[in-house]
């Protein structure tokens, strides 16, 4: 329930963050990504993003709510951020939702099925410098390729492993 910080050399620095479910507190961190001095926290359990000053580990900011609205999160498990761009993905909610860094809502993607674009439990996602999206898509065995507005590309996994996939990693 909090965040630990090391050196290159894997001593221990510092640590932040406490459980609970109030807005000053953290329930079941999972994924994080850093961004010019910032690190971007996805709080499970409490559905938002918290934002960090690296240097310090003192709050910025957070963003999301429990919820399917736009702006709203289901389970927040991954996060990716390319330039001014926050790419949440969402373990319940089965979807994909843009924010810009200080939580303004952009866009979403996604849905629970099996097809294009849909999803069974995402757990990972990862942004490219290119701006491509690879989900993780767990439950149906499948990495899932989109562009940066959520078209989606191609998809490859255990099931229906695609050439083309294997050839762009």
């Amino acid at each position: 329930h909090r965040v630990q910080v090391f050196d290159s050399h894997g001593r221990f620095l510092r640590k932040f963050g406490s459980v609970g479910n109030s807005k000053r507190h953290s329930n079941n961190l999972y994924g994080i990504a850093w961004s010019d001095g910032e690190l971007f926290v996805c709080n499970y359990a409490n559905h938002r993003i918290r934002v960090f000053k690296c240097s310090s580990g003192r709050r910025a900011r957070e963003f999301g709510s429990q919820g399917i609205a736009d702006g709203s999160l289901m389970g927040p498990i991954g996060v990716s951020v390319h330039g001014d761009v926050v790419f949440v993905l969402e373990y319940y909610g089965n979807r994909v939702s843009v924010f810009n860094r200080n939580g303004g809502f952009i866009r979403k993607w996604g849905s629970q099925g099996t097809g294009a674009g849909q999803f069974s439990h995402p757990y990972g996602i990862c942004v490219s410098s290119d701006g491509e999206v690879f989900i993780a898509d767990h439950g149906n065995h499948r990495i899932q390729v989109f562009d940066m507005f959520g078209k989606f590309m191609l998809s490859g996994g255990t099931q229906e492993m695609d050439n083309s996939l294997i050839r762009m990693l």
